[in-house]
């Protein structure tokens, strides 16, 4: 009785907390790309006079771009393909400006969202680019003099609201809070992991002692059957629902016995986050071909 309610008090502490942090993080981008989609989209369609062809062909592109970027966002399991939608959303304004008889957006609105929603993405060198590239770009735009921007001439002035400025500091920002948050998370982590070792009655080494004492032993031996079958079948190329019928379990069941091995791993200091480097760590191994 004693080791079932150790291995459940265990099981809920390996709940990762970074791994809620990135999840609460994904859905943030998504919903708020939606929400953002919807408020350009109906300046767009509501301030810019005589709605034409190429209105309606903007917004199904848009449109177009945002499904795609949720679709590949849930395919690879990361934030990265939001930026999709977000680059479509800054050529917006230049594509219908032929099309347009008032001005209705303030570009430097756009890329300061733009570079906010990047300094939410797992790829660091990525948002390192779009924070490089946007200054760029919103000197190209203010210098095309567009009818449908309202801040051009601002966009140039360092002292101005959503000038380039402006956007790099919030962003870097942006950036550091992010990162300073999942390193908060890796502490809960490791103190979470030394708790629900101490109960189930082993003894914990911290990880950077471990290390430091060269510990030789993979993480892999420290997961539970059931953690190490699901992650094998799903770095194996399997989808969470077809791993969930071998297993005979919920997809969410399955997910949380990758998301639990992923902490194990983390907690031992080895960062895996999608399912190519699962695969590569587990074929190191030889427990994949």
């Amino acid at each position: 009785m004693a080791a079932k309610t150790a291995e459940k008090f265990s099981s809920y502490l390996l709940t990762s907390e970074r791994e809620l942090a990135q999840e609460v993080t994904t859905s943030l981008l998504t919903k708020g790309s939606v929400v953002i989609n919807i408020f350009f989209l109906s300046q767009l369609l509501f301030l810019t006079g005589k709605v034409t062809q190429n209105h309606a062909l903007a917004t199904i592109f848009i449109i177009c771009s945002l499904l795609l970027s949720i679709r590949l966002m849930k395919k690879f399991q990361s934030n990265n393909p939001i930026i999709i939608n977000q680059i479509c959303l800054l050529m917006l304004p230049i594509y219908i400006d032929n099309s347009i008889t008032k001005p209705w957006v303030s570009y430097g609105l756009l890329c300061a969202i733009f570079v906010l929603l990047a300094a939410g993405l797992d790829n660091r060198p990525l948002f390192i680019t779009a924070l490089l590239v946007t200054p760029f770009l919103q000197f190209f735009v203010a210098n095309l003099n567009l009818l449908g921007v309202i801040d051009s001439q601002d966009l140039l002035f360092l002292n101005s609201y959503f000038s380039t400025l402006w956007v790099i500091i919030a962003g870097v920002g942006a950036r550091i809070a992010r990162n300073s948050y999942l390193k908060y998370c890796d502490q809960i982590d490791e103190i979470a992991k030394a708790i629900s070792t101490v109960v189930a009655g082993n003894e914990w080494v911290n990880s950077n002692l471990a290390k430091a004492l060269g510990s030789s032993n993979s993480p892999t031996e420290s997961l539970s059957n059931q953690e190490r079958k699901a992650l094998i079948l799903y770095a194996s190329g399997l989808k969470l629902e077809v791993v969930a019928r071998r297993m005979e379990v919920a997809p969410s069941t399955v997910k949380q016995y990758i998301d639990r091995a992923k902490a194990k791993y983390r907690l031992a200091g080895i960062n895996v986050r999608t399912k190519t480097e699962i695969y590569k760590l587990l074929r190191d191994e030889g427990l994949v071909n």
